[in-house]
């Protein structure tokens, strides 16, 4: 049997199944991983959040993107990128070329800031158990940061640090993590909507995403 997701060959061909075991396990410690975060009062977000947003997208994608925090609409719907901002991703990512199971996304913050602030350190540092989690669950081999923000805590994960705070700096420069891990920083959907001539470089970017996509899918 060759899993649908890691597309490891098991020898164990007495039961037809679509995942292998470990792969299953991950499903199931994500699943675990949604119900830890409803029920999670490290930091004061949860006391305003309507919905708490842990993501959306395949569980086992190779892309994972991570953005800074839900804003006004994914606390009311309970799922990342909804928005505006998140129909632009949408379409950015069909630019890309990437089918839905490539995918998943969420954010550095599972709750949202008041009036769509930046996250403190505090507050990023609280949820971060849940964004180790994420990744060790769904095991991507791309992470895309979206934005500054998210860039400076996904990489602070792997004790790197961003010297450079402009994104006009770091965008579209290629990281590699440990276990074969990619990282590629990209500009907000947001940052774009606010400036449209940010478009052509980004979709610069997610050409390279659909090009490094191909080699690992």
């Amino acid at each position: 049997m060759i899993c649908k997701r890691c597309k490891q060959r098991h020898t164990d061909n007495s039961v037809v199944v679509e995942y292998c075991e470990e792969c299953i396990e991950d499903f199931d410690a994500l699943s675990d991983l949604w119900l830890d975060v409803w029920k999670c009062r490290a930091c004061p977000l949860y006391e305003t959040a309507n919905k708490k947003v842990v993501g959306r997208g395949f569980w086992g994608a190779k892309i994972l993107f991570i953005g800074e925090a839900p804003g006004k609409h994914e606390d009311e719907e309970g799922e990342p990128f909804v928005g505006a901002a998140g129909r632009l991703l949408d379409v950015l990512i069909t630019y890309a070329g990437l089918p839905d199971d490539s995918f998943f996304i969420t954010n550095v913050l599972r709750c949202r800031p008041p009036n769509n602030r930046t996250p403190t350190e505090e507050e990023a540092k609280a949820c971060s158990s849940f964004l180790k989690r994420t990744i060790e669950y769904v095991k991507p081999k791309i992470i895309v940061t979206l934005g500054a923000t998210a860039t400076k805590h996904v990489l602070s994960l792997y004790k790197r640090e961003v010297t450079e705070k402009l994104m006009g700096k770091i965008r579209g420069k290629l990281h590699y993590l440990p276990q074969y891990v990619t990282l590629i920083p990209v500009y907000h959907p947001a940052a774009i909507i606010y400036n449209g001539k940010l478009m052509d470089v980004t979709k610069e970017d997610f050409n390279l995403i659909g090009k490094l996509y191909k080699e690992v899918a």
